[in-house]
């Protein structure tokens, strides 16, 4: 039963927002209170206490309605606020004076800041305060002359307590519209990057496939025991590509690949590959590209470092110097054969 709870409560979430749930629930609870005090005010024989409330009713059923067929939040949260707002005062200025109505001036100015923006969460909070000295007014002035639940004092404490409350309210809001608009932007960055990696690999699949009809093409006009090494340098192209995926992994980030240590892992798979002994000296200065660029600048070397294996004495391969400097707005790579 907890579990079933739980899950019900889990899809609720996934289907409307915190904002929606907390009015729903208000007017859910809304309906069973002034359901059940309607009954007690019959039973009790308070008919005109039972007008207000049944009227009450009937109104928050016909808010439950309007927002179910339009979904307009504020504009349903503002007819309930001033339904209820209109409701508490006839009660308390009507001799219904008990905890729950003299508690609501204290916890309406939460749900003002709540519901709305900061702007509008003011206006309401500046009326709901006029409200509530007219209220207060009239109860100490007209109605209910002595008494001392409209005496100075207790009014005063009333809205001491509600400026805490309204603090207590403006901190929680610009607390919640800080961590919501971070975790906006962590999504919206997070978006961003997943498109552009979804981009990236379409363009690197489509190259690959580039590649391999280059050396189908390239195989067709050769011998059959040709076909191993076009293979075997369809495979290094790939391999470069995906190396690069791996440096990008260790790194987080799409427009700082280590070059260094990039080319050292690249140069030493295409020595591996061909079995060749061969000393490699690399110059990069530190430096840092972004994925393409990278990809582009490791095809080179790839193709340029193959060549020199090729149409080297396998037992006399020369050394390899590699340097890339940045000169103002470029770049300086440079290939030699020592």
């Amino acid at each position: 039963m907890i579990l079933n709870l739980k899950s019900k409560i889990q899809n609720l979430l996934l289907e409307r927002n915190h904002k929606e749930l907390m009015l729903l629930a208000i007017l859910y609870l809304g309906i069973v209170f002034f359901s059940l005090m309607t009954i007690v005010t019959f039973v009790f024989d308070y008919y005109g206490y039972m007008v207000v409330k049944f009227i009450v009713l009937l109104l928050i059923l016909g808010i439950l309605r309007f927002y179910k067929k339009t979904s307009r939040l504020k504009l349903g949260v503002l007819f309930l606020m001033i339904v209820i707002e209109v409701e508490i005062g006839i009660a308390i200025l009507s001799d219904e004076i008990f905890l729950l109505p003299t508690l609501y001036p204290f916890i309406a100015i939460a749900g003002f800041f709540f519901f709305f923006n900061f702007k509008e969460a003011v206006i309401m909070t500046i009326v709901h305060y006029l409200y509530w000295v007219i209220v207060f007014y009239i109860g100490h002035h007209v109605t209910h002359v002595g008494h001392p639940f409209f005496s100075g004092t207790y009014i005063f404490n009333v809205f001491v307590t509600s400026f805490f409350i309204l603090t207590f309210s403006v901190s929680y809001y610009f607390s919640t519209e800080l961590t919501y608009n971070k975790i906006e932007k962590t999504l919206n960055e997070n978006e961003t990057i997943l498109k552009e990696i979804y981009h990236r690999i379409n363009n690197n699949l489509n190259f690959m496939a580039s590649i391999l009809g280059l050396q189908i093409n390239h195989a067709k006009k050769k011998p059959q025991k040709s076909y191993q090494k076009s293979l075997t340098n369809s495979r290094l192209r790939i391999e470069t590509i995906a190396m690069t995926h791996g440096v990008l992994y260790e790194t987080n980030n799409l427009e700082k690949i280590v070059l260094d240590q990039y080319i050292r892992n690249l140069t030493t798979l295409i020595a591996k590959t061909y079995a060749a002994e061969i000393k490699i000296m690399i110059e990069t200065n530190n430096l840092h590209l972004g994925l393409n660029t990278t990809n582009r600048l490791g095809i080179i070397i790839n193709e340029l470092m193959t060549n020199s294996i090729k149409h080297a004495d396998i037992e006399n391969i020369p050394d390899i110097r590699i340097s890339l400097k940045k000169e103002q707005n470029s770049f300086h790579f440079s290939y030699h054969e020592i």
